[in-house]
């Protein structure tokens, strides 16, 4: 069977669509390379903006993790330097 001429054209005006991504993929804590990249900075500048505590981070043993939710309030709050 043919498709009518309506047909092809209401499929071709069908948005296409992507699945937004799985929960899991999205990590809960991020790596320092993780939370450069989602702040497009460099891993040295998120470890000096931790280190005088201007990035809030989670220690686990002797490793840094950064909560997604904090560097995005970090964000909103302009991206302050020092500590408040």
């Amino acid at each position: 069977m043919k498709q009518s001429e309506t047909e092809k054209a209401d499929s071709t005006l069908k948005p296409m669509l992507t699945p937004a991504p799985a929960l899991h993929s999205m990590p809960l804590l991020l790596t320092e390379e993780q939370a450069a990249s989602l702040l497009s900075l460099s891993p040295r500048k998120v470890w000096e903006l931790a280190a005088c505590g201007a990035i809030p981070f989670i220690k686990i043993g002797s490793i840094k993790r950064y909560r997604r939710a904090d560097l995005e309030a970090w964000v909103e709050k302009g991206c302050p330097t020092v500590r408040e």
